[in-house]
């Protein structure tokens, strides 16, 4: 045999392994990003109800949730999917109404210590929010509840922490 037809042989080879060895549930993932994206935020919106929680629906990948709170009044619960991720979150402060103090970033690095699940810094806006990230193929309606109530009350609690730094 010729050196070419090895090559294109041993390549050939390669690619039948290579297909043979990416799963097809990921080969299908890749190929209809919008379809998972569907059964994500369909599997969300299947388990918000479940949660016992009043919640608007803005689109069929945002909800949002309202909730009262000791020391902010009312929280304002934001969930968020995507292909994979359902993000609850809350919006602390705007960028604008935000002092970055030593004290502030101080505040922070120590209330990620705290909490365990919940993450708390600033977004893509330069915002100051409170975050957990689930994955969705897991969630229910305890988990997603679970994970707004976490959110909600780490806000009440640390907001007096860096209530001088923040304006709401």
């Amino acid at each position: 045999m010729k050196r070419g037809t090895i090559d294109r042989l041993v390549c050939a080879l390669l690619m039948a392994v290579w297909i043979g060895l990416v799963p097809p549930q990921a080969q299908a993932q890749a190929q209809t990003p919008s379809a998972a994206k569907a059964a994500s935020c369909g599997r969300v919106a299947q388990a918000l109800p479940g949660t016992g929680l009043t919640f608007t629906k803005h689109n069929d990948e945002v909800w949002s949730i309202d909730l009262k709170r000791k020391n902010l009044d009312t929280v304002k619960v934001i969930l968020s999917c995507n292909a994979d991720l359902l993000v609850v979150f809350v919006t602390l402060a705007k960028r604008a109404g935000i002092q970055k103090t030593p004290q502030l970033l101080d505040a922070i690095a120590i209330a990620n210590q705290d909490y365990d699940l919940v993450k708390i810094g600033f977004d893509s806006d330069g915002d100051l929010a409170v975050r957990i990230d689930l994955h969705t193929r897991v969630v229910d309606a305890t988990e997603v509840k679970v994970a707004i109530d976490q959110v909600a009350n780490a806000c009440n609690e640390w907001y007096p922490k860096v209530a001088a730094y923040v304006k709401r």
